[in-house]
């Protein structure tokens, strides 16, 4: 029994490592939604929307990068810090 072309693909990209699977299927992906008409192409999700049901998360994440830029200002400025657990210059 001969294969489909289809099944020759399919073997071809089973074939591949997962990271190149991953981008022929992206390839695909985007290359059908371009030629479908008044379908706008998938776009990447934004750092906010993946966790768009987490909003205590994103607080938290983005209080330590203040902190921590704020610390790390401190430190060029030759500010001595003590803490403890902390940091000193």
């Amino acid at each position: 029994m001969e294969a489909t072309r289809t099944e020759e693909l399919a073997a071809a990209i089973r074939a591949l490592p997962p990271g190149g699977r991953l981008r022929v299927v992206e390839r695909v992906v985007h290359e059908m939604a371009a030629d479908l008409p008044g379908v706008a192409a998938p776009q990447p999700p934004s750092v906010i929307g993946l966790f768009a049901d987490m909003p205590e998360v994103v607080d938290e994440v983005c209080e330590a990068a203040m902190e921590a830029r704020e610390r790390a200002v401190a430190v060029l400025r030759g500010a001595v810090q003590d803490r403890p657990g902390g940091w000193r210059r």
